[in-house]
């Protein structure tokens, strides 16, 4: 008898194109999430590192320890920064969409106020890099636009304000001319009635001008501190080239310095050893002289001979 073996089975899925497609996506999306965390977490460790290195070192240091340009270190900081704040609106959209390095960098073009409802109305996580860039381009001309219109609305509400006032101050010269006149007590109501709408109106213009002119210089305001943050990274920069260049003008200086001073010693030295060169050839000619005074007839006049061409000689130098 035959042993019957049982086996489940199961209907495995066709591979089709679009789950193929679907799968790769995640998986980018994945991998766009893992970079940007580690950007974060790149740009804590480089702040860090930056209260550390000396005034005018750290484009060096991270040059020399990191291969890293200052531009792409200051990048991660600013994702650091912005996004690594649970309570930045920019780790908002984080959170919710899938960013990469180059994306989430790009996002930050986009206006605090605005980056919320910026992600809202559109699919960041979907779009390629060039697709956000001319979303934010256009989002750009529309606050501009929008600002445009704005300083049109202030001086139309100027003008309209202007108007009012002029209306209420006609209608208050009417009204103390009726009453100077004792006219009709119906027609005078009528007329405080027609004043009081005429102020209450001015006064709501005086409002929304003042409202619109609040809201305007809050936007100049934001743009001037972001101009004002570029400015002072600018200008750190600038002073950090400055001290750079001075502390290796400084280091040259003392290499020259340095340089000079131990060729004056060779020269001392030279001059030392010549001396001493010169020294031990007279010593060696006088002995040689002494031993050839010695082979003379009479060697003790050739010596007291030699001994007052030494004398005569050492009295030339004094």
């Amino acid at each position: 008898m035959s042993n019957i073996v049982e086996a489940d089975y199961r209907v495995v899925p066709e591979r089709t194109l679009p789950v193929i497609a679907s799968e790769i996506l995640y998986i980018e999306s994945q991998v766009a999430k893992t970079a940007l965390d580690g950007a974060i977490q790149i740009g804590i460790k480089l702040k860090e590192a930056k209260e550390k290195v000396d005034h005018g070192q750290w484009e060096d240091w991270c040059s020399e320890n990191l291969n890293y340009s200052k531009s792409k270190a200051e990048k991660m900081m600013k994702i650091a920064t912005e996004y690594g704040d649970e309570n930045s609106p920019y780790a908002k959209t984080y959170m919710c969409t899938d960013l990469s390095i180059s994306k989430a960098l790009r996002l930050l073009q986009v206006p605090e106020n605005d980056v919320e409802s910026f992600a809202e109305k559109n699919d960041i996580q979907d779009m390629t890099v060039k697709e956000l860039e001319d979303k934010i381009k256009a989002l750009k001309q529309e606050k501009e636009y929008q600002s445009i219109e704005m300083e049109k609305e202030i001086l139309g509400l100027q003008e309209q304000m202007e108007q009012k006032n002029d209306e209420a101050e006609r209608l208050a010269g009417e009204l103390a001319a009726l009453k100077s006149q004792t006219a009709d007590p119906d027609e005078i109501t009528k007329l405080e009635e027609k004043l009081q709408k005429t102020k209450i109106r001015e006064n709501e213009l005086k409002e929304k001008l003042k409202a619109e002119k609040e809201a305007r210089d809050q936007e100049i305001q934001k743009a001037l501190e972001k101009e004002g943050d570029k400015l002072k990274a600018e200008a750190e920069t600038a002073a950090a080239k400055q001290i750079e260049i001075t502390r290796r003008d400084n280091e040259s200086m003392a290499q020259q310095i340095k340089e000079l001073e131990t060729k004056i010693d060779n020269v001392s030295n030279e001059s030392l050893m010549l001396f001493k060169l010169k020294v031990d050839q007279l010593q060696k000619i006088y002995q040689e002289c002494q031993e050839a005074a010695m082979e003379t007839p009479d060697p003790d006049k050739t010596k007291a001979a030699l001994l007052q061409i030494m004398d005569a000689l050492i009295g030339q130098e004094a």
